[in-house]
């Protein structure tokens, strides 16, 4: 059957992003049905997100400018790392915000994708208050 990951995910984007990427978002989480695998290659021809069937299962909102993304998939494909390379660009934020958290089945704690100063990163601190904060603020984002 396979084991699952939860992925929660909170951000706002830059004032001025591509607008690709702009459409891109609007495109794919904004859908009303499900995208067949060549309509999401046409999304961002080349980009390694949308050559990955799993892509479709990322549910989520996006406004213009706040992202987010919630969804429970089985991340065999790395879905959530390709995402988080695709977007973490193109994010307001600082070095060291927690921007979401993933968290596998079979482990005890989550996950904390942080932005760094070339990209992002996640750690497993179940020590650090600050970050159990953000856990809780994101635990209350609902699937889509």
């Amino acid at each position: 059957m396979g084991m699952y990951t939860e992925f929660k995910f909170q951000s706002k984007v830059q004032r001025d992003i591509p607008v690709h990427i702009h459409r891109a978002l609007q495109t794919f989480l904004m859908r009303d049905a499900p995208l067949d695998e060549e309509k999401l290659r046409e999304i961002c021809p080349g980009e390694p997100l949308f050559e990955d069937y799993r892509v479709c299962m990322l549910g989520g909102t996006y406004d213009g400018i706040v992202i987010t993304v919630t969804a429970d998939l089985k991340n065999y494909t790395g879905t959530i790392e390709k995402f988080l390379d695709w977007i973490v660009p193109y994010l307001d934020k600082d070095e060291g915000t927690v921007v979401g958290t993933t968290h596998y089945e079979e482990d005890e704690h989550p996950l904390y994708i942080t932005l760094t100063g070339d990209g992002w990163d996640s750690v497993r601190d179940t020590d650090n208050e600050s970050l159990q904060e953000e856990y809780t603020r994101l635990s209350q984002i609902t699937h889509n």
